[in-house]
């Protein structure tokens, strides 16, 4: 028997590689939006709910509920509501949470705007209104 890094025993080395490669297949990112559409939810409808609470319900860090939420809040609402729509993978990859924060940060809606047009595989901000998400 051969023990992996975790303590998990495998019967034979087949196993574990199988194990491995299950591991390293790429998943798909979640789709930050609908994140923070729960969230927001849960603040909107949840009795008082604080940030706080809505972390400990979900089991995330207070930092991680309020960076969603900033990303519905102060991001483009067109991309929003596109990004929302979005279930390509190639998309969900580039538009994590990670990278769209620092948009957030920016001071006027036009730097924002900017930021989100510049972003690969995102349409320009004036087809998003508009637009369906890509396939």
């Amino acid at each position: 028997m051969q023990q992996s890094r975790s303590g998990f025993r495998y019967k034979t080395l087949e196993e574990a590689l199988v194990e491995r490669a299950n591991r390293q297949k790429k998943r798909v990112p979640e789709n930050p939006i609908h994140v923070a559409r729960q969230y927001l939810g849960e603040y909107e409808n949840g009795h008082g709910m604080t940030y706080r609470g809505i972390a400990r319900k979900f089991g995330v860090s207070q930092a991680e509920v309020c960076y969603h939420v900033a990303l519905v809040k102060r991001l483009p609402a067109g991309f929003v509501a596109w990004l929302e729509r979005c279930d390509d993978p190639k998309v969900l990859q580039v538009c994590t949470e990670r990278r769209l924060r620092p948009i957030t940060r920016l001071r006027s809606h036009a730097e924002r705007s900017r930021a989100v047009d510049a972003l690969p595989l995102v349409p320009a901000a004036s087809t998003l209104i508009r637009s369906t998400p890509p396939a």
